[in-house]
């Protein structure tokens, strides 16, 4: 490593490169164009980089090394290396929490919560102990699956309505600061737009979509379609009427189409043209006022969140986690305990 780090790194000064192991070196990295850095030699085998952030800098020092005949391995995967694939993982997980809410779940299951809990199952069927038991456990821990892969990925909400209904409008009110591009005529927005958010400390992606109505033109078609996708895959669906422009049948459709979408009748600051009581369990919001927002957003972490697992329980967060329960749930369902100690053993070592 001291030949490969002499190429690119000139300490300030005449000081030495290297130095003895704890010594700090600032210097330049590269001479065209160099980044400031601060060098670092930890031990006989390590050295740590540091430079500005931001993905420019620490690429440009990594596709540097990488020329100079360096691996580049992500830190997970060395981390895998040395301390084992679930310890990794958990790292990796809380590295993507964006909320302490969030980040406090994650911890609870690395500091030995999920790997505790399936240890005592795989000791539990080695010992030849009720299996429906074990059956049952296990069942209960995928059922939070959906939960576990809300702490660091993003509950999806979809808006979808027809155009000009103000979805884009009722987006920004609910972030807080314009993120969706507004305008006054009908059709503006073609394409799916998402933006990230925390609604009571539980992350949520806020997707406005393309109007839903009628149309013969290609490009709106596309859209279109590509709105109903979203909303058909969504983890919460929100259905938005305008109430001071006539009711139109598509509204009333995608209503019935969607029965478990959140119905928010929309604008309500202005003079309405249709009796909203035929809606049940609506919502009336208005984006300009504000008025009705924060009752909306309870009702999406109801719809996402009401249901939260005890604090002793362990929860599948990655699809290897889940393939590997299921695949021990299906073999004890069998009779089969060797290859579900099996599944259960390469699920935590």
């Amino acid at each position: 490593m001291r030949p490969i780090l002499s190429q690119h790194f000139q300490p300030r000064g005449d000081r030495d490169l290297f130095g003895t192991i704890g010594e700090i070196r600032y210097g330049k990295w590269g001479i065209d164009r160099a980044e400031d850095v601060v060098v670092c030699h930890v031990d006989e085998m390590s050295w740590e980089i540091h430079c500005h952030g931001g993905f420019v800098a620490s690429q440009r020092i990594l596709t540097d090394l990488e020329a100079s005949g360096v691996t580049v391995v992500p830190w997970h995967e060395l981390f895998a290396v040395e301390a084992g694939t679930l310890e990794a993982e958990f790292r990796q997980l809380l590295s993507k929490t964006t909320t302490l809410k969030t980040a406090e779940y994650v911890l609870r299951q690395a500091n030995g919560l999920f790997a505790g809990e399936i240890k005592s199952l795989r000791d539990a069927i080695i010992s030849g102990q009720n299996y429906p038991h074990c059956i049952d456990r296990l069942r209960e821990m995928l059922r939070w699956s959906t939960f576990g892969r809300r702490l660091t990925q993003p509950a999806n909400v979809v808006i979808a309505g027809r155009p000009n209904v103000g979805k884009s409008s009722l987006i920004n009110a609910l972030l807080g600061y314009t993120r969706s591009i507004v305008f006054d005529q009908p059709g503006t927005t073609r394409d799916v737009v998402t933006a990230e958010t925390a609604f009571n400390g539980w992350p949520v992606a806020l997707t406005d979509t393309a109007g839903i109505h009628e149309t013969t033109n290609h490009l709106e078609q596309s859209g279109i379609e590509r709105a109903i996708d979203k909303l058909r895959l969504a983890d919460c669906q929100i259905i938005l009427l305008d109430r001071s422009q006539p009711l139109h049948d598509f509204g009333r459709e995608l209503v019935a189409r969607f029965p478990e979408a959140i119905v928010v009748v929309h604008k309500i600051d202005l003079l309405p043209a249709w009796d909203a009581s035929q809606f049940d369990n609506r919502l009336d919001v208005s984006s300009k006022t504000s008025e009705g927002i924060d009752y909306l957003i309870t009702a999406m972490v109801d719809r996402l969140f009401s249901d939260l697992p005890p604090n002793e329980m362990a929860i599948p967060m990655t699809e290897r986690h889940c393939q590997l329960m299921r695949q021990a749930f299906e073999a004890l369902e069998l009779n089969d305990a060797a290859t579900a100690t099996a599944k259960l053993t390469s699920l935590i070592d």
